[in-house]
C-alpha cells in the first residue's frame, strides 16, 4: 500500500471533535493526569508488531485504521487528514517509550520525521 492510498477524506468540525473525544477515552486516565509523562493506550492494538501499537479507526465504519500516536499528533497540531504529506512522514517519539513497555501516545512526546530520523531515535533508545 502506497502512502497516498492511506490518505483520508477531510473530517468536518463535528467529526474531528468526535474523533478527539474517542481518542481521549482510549488513553489511560491515570496517565493523562500527568501532563508531562507518557500516556499509555488502552484501546485496540495493532496485530502487527506483537500488539504493541495502539490503533484507532478514522473516518467511520468505512474509514481506515490508523496509529493512535499519529492521530493524537495530527489532532494536536490541527493538521488536515486529507493532506498527503502527513501520511508520508513517520511519527517519532521524543521519549523512550515508542515501542517499549508502554506505547506512548502523548502528543507532546511525538513529532513527524523521516524514516532515517526515526531509525536514529530507535538506536538512541527513544522509540
Amino acid at each position: 500500500m502506497t502512502p497516498a492510498t492511506r490518505v483520508l477524506q477531510e473530517l468536518n468540525t463535528d467529526e474531528r471533535e468526535r474523533l478527539r473525544l474517542r481518542w481521549l477515552a482510549k488513553v489511560s486516565a491515570r496517565d493523562r493526569m500527568r501532563a508531562h509523562g507518557c500516556w499509555g493506550w488502552v484501546g485496540a492494538k495493532s496485530l502487527k508488531r506483537n500488539g504493541k501499537r495502539g490503533v484507532i479507526r478514522v473516518g467511520g465504519r468505512q474509514g481506515r485504521i490508523v496509529s493512535a500516536a499519529r492521530v493524537g499528533l495530527m489532532l494536536r497540531l490541527k493538521l488536515r487528514f486529507a493532506d498527503p504529506v502527513w501520511w508520508t512522514l513517520e511519527v517519532c517519539h521524543r521519549c523512550g517509550n515508542g515501542g517499549g513497555k508502554v506505547d506512548c501516545v502523548n502528543p507532546k512526546h511525538l513529532r513527524f520525521g523521516t524514516r532515517v530520523e526515526n531509525e536514529h531515535d530507535k538506536r538512541k533508545g527513544r522509540g
